[in-house]
């Protein structure tokens, strides 16, 4: 799953002065010699919770998912899509699916599925670092070697460099030993010590860089100044304040209750040799370890929303966890 920038869907485009916030993803599938992916949203699909909400614009934006999916599945490798829509002035959103929740299945993606929502992970990381800034217990101008000193050679990179991508540091997703030991075992649990191994003697790269390298070290920056799990940490800032009840966050593996409903996702990454075998693969369900707080969450579309709503100036997710 990718959450997408596609091109303007049609009721979003007529609706673009009024829409505050609206979230897209898609699930990406390797599909060989498919012509057509089904593209079908079953009754109840469209959950509109609010009272006030239109009922033509609940059918406009399943249409638009339904004619995305006929048009752009079989090239983009998608069979499933989700959408939700804040309007001003609604404590709730509109949220849309369509698709299936595996390629050529029956069994239609209901509004509530989850999603893995990849690297929008990293501002929910960038928050709790910035919520602990504002109580005073670090700064994003502290270095590396304040914190984490076991890695002398990334001393003097400030957290400010690793949450804007020019800390210098490689990202380990791209070396050729993490992704061998990815594709021997899918289903191990990487550490974060790890994750960072894999880059920790490779030279520095040169300005703007991005690496998931850098949010591993954010997550334990985060353990190491607060002494308690960034998961802990996340649902005690954000998720429970927020009521954030279909977002979860796990280190390794989902249980089988969450990942019931999250559609499938198929690994198509044929150009990584390390990854030849495992093309066409569901991976939806392999440990998300290696992604951590640099993209480890599940969430409905729903409560991304929610999420995207209070990162605003008027509600300022960035203010501390006792005063929010």
């Amino acid at each position: 799953m990718s959450p997408l920038t596609a091109r303007p869907l049609p009721a979003l485009t007529r609706l673009a002065g009024l829409i505050i916030a609206a979230l897209l993803a898609v699930v990406g599938l390797w599909v060989p010699g498919a012509a057509t992916v089904p593209a079908q949203a079953a009754p109840g699909d469209a959950e509109c919770t609010s009272p006030d909400c239109d009922s033509v614009l609940v059918a406009e934006l399943s249409e638009d998912l339904e004619s995305y999916l006929r048009a752009r599945g079989s090239p983009e490798h998608a069979s499933a899509a989700a959408l939700s829509v804040s309007l001003p002035g609604e404590e709730t959103s509109v949220d849309v699916s369509a698709g299936t929740m595996q390629f050529r299945g029956s069994a239609p993606v209901p509004a509530d599925s989850v999603w893995q929502i990849g690297s929008n992970t990293k501002a929910f990381t960038s928050v709790l670092l910035l919520q602990l800034e504002a109580e005073g217990r670090l700064s994003i101008e502290d270095t590396v070697g304040r914190w984490l000193p076991q890695y002398p050679q990334w001393r003097d990179v400030t957290i400010r460099r690793l949450l804007n991508m020019t800390s210098g540091i490689p990202t380990y997703d791209e070396q050729s030993a993490f992704l061998a030991d990815y594709a021997a075992d899918p289903f191990v649990r990487f550490s974060k010590e790890r994750l960072v191994g894999y880059v920790a003697d490779l030279p520095a790269t040169s300005g703007y860089g991005y690496s998931n390298t850098n949010y591993i070290l954010a997550e334990m920056i985060i353990e190491r100044v607060t002494g308690d799990s960034y998961r802990d940490e996340l649902y005690e800032r954000i998720v429970e304040p927020l009521g954030l009840s279909d977002l979860d966050y796990r280190p390794h593996l989902y249980p089988r209750l969450i990942v019931s409903r999250q559609p499938a996702g198929y690994l198509y990454f044929n150009q990584v040799p390390e990854f030849s075998r495992m093309v066409g693969r569901d991976v939806s369900r392999d440990t998300v370890s290696w992604g951590r707080g640099a993209g480890g969450i599940l969430s409905t579309m729903s409560d991304l929303t929610r999420w995207a709503w209070a990162c605003t100036p008027a509600s300022c997710c960035l203010r501390s966890s006792s005063s929010s």
